[in-house]
């Protein structure tokens, strides 16, 4: 008489059988390897080997990690700080300079007729020429890894931001530049001796819009990996592989409008 191998062997009255118990044992091993063995298999590769989970500037999250020089976590031991953390504890330190920016210190900001200068309390960067930009650099010395904090409330016009790793011989074209418009899109950009050139961009969730409005941007730089935050949230990570130094301080972009940024309020941690 046949049956289904995956069905109890019928029973013979009053006979017990070791063979059948062992045939049973058998079907149940052979079970396990089909059926659990793959579910488990499957279980460990989802927890074990899943892909890392990036951060970007919309406060959304990507499955894919982000290679090393693009937006997002990248995964090297070098971004392995948690960008939060990593806030936290820098600014607990005690700042090298602390600058509220309300006129000239020994800081020696730049000071330029109309385009660097300090007005109403503020340090006020300003450009009126379409297409054209405007930095102003803190001249008393030169970073390497850095942190800087400050405020930026936007008057008028189209771009405003930080900007590091600059030319002490003024190099619009020399570092890096992280900038917001007055809606809260912001862009890296990066440039070594030609145009500079946005490297990763996005939105702000945290930014608060509009002009006559402050908001507090920073720029973390530790283990040749750029953190950027706009009122403490990160927005972008940026693993550059380099070692880079020079000059910080803040710019603008006109692009259609004339555009003045004033700035308060200023933090700077060396080698944080």
């Amino acid at each position: 008489m046949s049956h289904n191998p995956l069905e109890p062997a019928p029973e013979r009255a009053n006979q017990p059988s070791i063979m059948l118990t062992a045939f049973a044992c058998i079907i149940v091993v052979i079970l396990v390897i089909v059926f659990i063995h793959p579910i488990v298999a499957g279980i460990k590769v989802f927890f074990g080997n899943s892909p890392a989970v990036a951060s970007t500037a919309s406060g959304k999250t990507s499955s894919t990690p982000a290679p090393t020089g693009r937006v997002g976590l990248t995964p090297t031991t070098s971004t392995s700080l948690d960008p939060q953390q990593l806030l936290a504890r820098v600014t607990a330190k005690v700042p090298s300079i602390v600058d509220p920016l309300t006129g000239p210190s020994a800081n020696q900001w730049e000071i330029a007729n109309g385009a660097c200068y300090f007005s109403n309390g503020t340090y006020n960067v300003a450009q009126n020429v379409s297409g054209y930009r405007t930095q102003c650099r803190l001249l008393s010395q030169s970073f390497d890894d850095f942190a800087l904090q400050v405020d930026m409330n936007m008057l008028n016009g189209d771009f405003g931001g930080i900007a590091f790793y600059v030319s002490p011989q003024d190099n619009l074209n020399v570092g890096y530049r992280f900038t917001l418009t007055v809606n809260g899109q912001w862009s890296l950009v990066a440039a070594s001796g030609t145009n500079p050139q946005a490297i990763a961009s996005g939105s702000a969730v945290t930014f608060r819009p509009g002009y006559n409005t402050n908001n507090n941007i920073a720029i973390i730089v530790v283990n040749k990996n750029i953190y950027a935050y706009v009122n403490d949230a990160i927005v972008v990570v940026y693993a550059t592989n380099t070692n880079a130094s020079g000059l910080i301080g803040f710019y603008v972009y006109e692009s259609a409008n004339p555009t003045v940024v004033a700035f308060s309020n200023a933090r700077i941690w060396s080698n944080p």
